[in-house]
């Protein structure tokens, strides 16, 4: 990796790193939870303003000010000057930090408003979001349908890749006599 990407990127992990250990005032999770107690949870974390005492964006342009006070000038300048496909393939620390102090894992205000475009992957929810950040700081359109379009196919065509692959380990159907 040259030298210009990892002074962009390793802010971004450690602002990732930083923050990871944020809590929310309710109980976390656990494995054993109900469907109707995690349906719970996440109602409850939809309506919050902040989780862990991080604000929470209400949409992708309320994303764009949160990331224009934490991004320095200097990072947010290196970042600007990367190609889209460099910030798409490298979201890394950034993104991390998204999906762990935004909710996209277990929901949120801004999860929500993503998923309402068909993104469903937390993954996909901060490589959208970076990208139409990146392309916001470059003054280009962001084509938020398009971006959204895309990712859903690439998890589409995963699915069936992984489909195509799998192997039935028992066949219970049956004949009929």
């Amino acid at each position: 990796m040259n030298s210009l990407k990892k002074l962009l990127f390793f802010p971004f992990i450690a602002l990732a790193f930083a923050s990871m250990s944020a809590q929310t005032t309710r109980p976390a999770l656990k494995p054993g939870n109900t469907p109707t107690e995690i349906a719970k949870s996440r109602e409850w974390r939809i309506q919050q303003t902040q989780l862990g005492g991080v604000y929470i964006p209400i949409d992708i342009f309320d994303a764009f000010k949160e990331l224009d006070k934490k991004l320095e000038t200097e990072v947010k300048t290196k970042f600007i000057a990367l190609k889209e496909e460099e910030v798409e393939q490298k979201v890394s620390g950034l993104g991390l930090w998204m999906c762990q102090n935004w909710g996209f894992y277990d929901g949120s205000r801004f999860s929500e408003y993503l998923r309402q475009t068909g993104v469903t992957y937390p993954e996909d929810m901060a490589r959208m979001t970076v990208v139409s950040y990146h392309r916001q700081c470059n003054k280009k359109e962001l084509g938020l349908r398009e971006l959204a379009q895309k990712y859903k196919d690439i998890r589409r065509k995963k699915h069936e890749e992984r489909l195509k692959k799998a192997t039935i380990l028992q066949d219970n159907v049956k004949k009929p006599k």
